[in-house]
C-alpha cells in the first residue's frame, strides 16, 4: 500500500536493516543489501517489466496509452527507471538527461 502521498512505498529504517543484517552473515558496518540485489538484480528486473509490456500488447485500454508501435523504448526506460529506484546501478537519470531537448537559449 502506498504511503500517504502516494508516491513512494515507506523504505525500512536504520534499525531494521541493523536487525536484518544481524541474521544475514554481514555485519552491521556492511551496507545492507538492496531491494535491486535481493531479488536478483538486472536480470530480475528485466523479467518482471518484460512480462509486464507482454500483457500491455494482449490488453486494449493499456495498449491505448502507448501510442507509439514499438513498445521497446518504453520497457527499456520502465526497467532502467525501476533497476535505479530499487538502488541497482544509476542509468536512468543520465539516459534522460542525454535524451532531454536542449535548453531554451538567450
Amino acid at each position: 500500500m502506498l504511503g500517504v502521498s502516494g508516491a513512494n512505498p515507506p523504505r525500512p529504517t536504520n534499525a531494521e536493516t541493523d536487525h536484518e543484517a544481524e541474521g544475514s552473515g554481514r555485519t552491521q558496518a556492511s551496507s545492507p543489501e538492496t531491494f535491486f540485489e535481493a531479488i536478483g538484480g538486472e536480470e530480475s528486473f528485466r523479467r518482471l517489466v518484460r512480462r509486464f509490456y507482454q500483457g500491455v500488447v494482449d490488453d486494449p485500454l493499456l495498449r491505448s496509452m502507448y501510442p507509439e508501435e514499438d513498445l521497446g523504448p518504453a520497457e527499456e526506460r520502465m526497467t532502467l527507471f525501476l533497476i535505479q529506484y530499487w538502488g541497482g546501478p544509476r542509468g536512468y537519470h543520465a539516459r534522460r538527461r542525454r535524451h532531454a531537448a536542449p535548453a531554451p537559449g538567450p
